[in-house]
Parts: C-alpha cells; structure tokens; sequence
C-alpha cells in the first residue's frame, strides 16, 4: 500500500499533467482531431485526479486500514446513507460488501 507521501506525489504528478495537456491543445495549427483527443485525456486526467483526492482524504480518515474498509466500517456507513434515504443502492452495497468480507476471513 502507497504511504500519504507518495499518493500526494502522484496527485502533483497529475496535475501537472493537466497542465500540460491545456497549453498543448493551445498551439495553432492543431487539428479538430488531436484537440478532440487532447480534451479527451485531460478530462481522463481530471477524473484521476478526483479518484487520488478521494485516496488521500480516505488515507488521512482511516490511517490504519488505508484503502479497505473493515466490515464495521462498511456497517457503519451503509447506516449512515439508510438514515437519510432508507432504499439507498449505496447502502445496500456497504452491506453487501460487510457480508462478503466476513465470509472471506472464515
């Protein structure tokens, strides 16, 4: 599992890289075809950089467990979202997710 160091190194990495991808599709002379594709990859880019924010603030929360979630914990949220929206898909798949792993560690 990657350290806070070196996810918030990656999150620098890709931002640069969003960056660069803005001034490239700034150059004259660009055809419609490579700025459709340049577009594409920074919209790719924004959409990792949300996914390594989501990684690190998860990191900074849960210090211990990094990515995974312990059955508690998906407990615990999946009664959170059923608080505000009883018939939530997302809770439904915390709870799901709780059952699988405790039938992984039997």
């Amino acid at each position: 599992m990657p350290d806070l160091a070196t996810l918030e190194l990656k999150l620098r990495d890709t931002r640069q890289e969003i960056r660069n991808l803005q001034v490239m599709q700034m150059r004259p002379g660009l055809s419609e075809e490579k700025r459709k594709f340049l577009h594409d990859l920074e919209r790719s880019a924004r959409a990792e950089v949300k996914l390594r924010l989501k990684a690190i603030d998860h990191h900074k929360s849960q210090p211990t467990s990094r990515y995974l979630m312990t059955p508690e914990q998906h407990r615990q949220a999946a009664q959170a979202l059923r608080q505000h929206n009883p018939n939530s898909r997302a809770a439904q798949l915390h709870e799901a997710a709780a059952k699988m792993r405790e039938s992984k560690r039997k």
